[in-house]
């Protein structure tokens, strides 16, 4: 559930920031705004989001906000906007696939909006993030906006939970003792090698089943009112 929650980057007030900007930017276009004025509009929007936020053309940066300069490990978002590309912030094995989206995003094709990148920091260490990217009208034309949440620390928190789940599944398969799990219906999930020889069943033959198949037939009724 941790994880839901720091990755899930569309909350409402990100929603209700979205429309806000593109209400905002409807109206500049209308009044004939000044590209300065369009940018303190949409910085007003957006400097005080904890997620990141960048704008950009064909990779060219035009906008960043101050925690999108923080995540990648620049000191403000005007280092961000003196990068030749922001494909620096993606790590060299993802940037194919980062222009193979902008390249559909910008045909009008269907590419994706969501997505887990491992990205790269300023001083070349490794985050992982969660990016949204969708097409805008900016200063009159077309440019891709991108919002970006660090989940570095989860990531590796899935990696140890990952590591204590083989690490037991290990200790489950080369015990002597038998082990059987099952879940809160009574239907064995868990049935180690041991066991296999106990009772003469394989595992894969019953998984899945009531428990209740490897007792007495003159207990299971009993057993099924205690799991009742």
């Amino acid at each position: 559930e941790g994880f839901t929650l720091v990755v899930y980057c569309c909350h409402p007030f990100t929603l209700n920031l979205r429309h806000r900007i593109q209400k905002a930017g409807r109206q500049g276009l209308r009044m004939n705004t000044s590209a300065s004025e369009s940018d303190e509009t949409f910085r007003g929007l957006v400097e005080s989001a904890v997620e990141g936020f960048f704008i950009h053309r064909d990779f060219k940066p035009l906008f960043a906000n101050q925690a999108c300069a923080d995540i990648f490990g620049y000191d403000s978002p005007e280092d961000v906007l003196a990068l030749e590309k922001v494909l620096v912030f993606w790590a060299p094995n993802e940037q194919d696939r980062l222009k193979g989206y902008a390249a559909t995003r910008k045909r009008g094709g269907d590419a994706p909006t969501k997505y887990e990148v491992e990205a790269r920091r300023r001083d070349g260490s490794t985050i992982w993030v969660i990016t949204t990217a969708r097409r805008i009208m900016w200063q009159g034309e077309y440019a891709t906006q991108s919002t970006v949440v660090d989940i570095t620390e989860q990531k590796k928190l899935e990696a140890k939970v990952r590591e204590s789940e083989t690490r037991l599944a290990g200790i489950i398969a080369n015990t002597g003792d038998g082990i059987i799990s099952v879940d809160q219906y009574g239907k064995i999930r868990i049935f180690n090698p041991a066991a296999e020889a106990m009772f003469g069943y394989q595992a894969d033959e019953i998984v899945g089943r009531d428990v209740a198949i490897l007792m007495p037939e003159a207990e299971r009724p009993d057993h099924k009112a205690y799991l009742d």
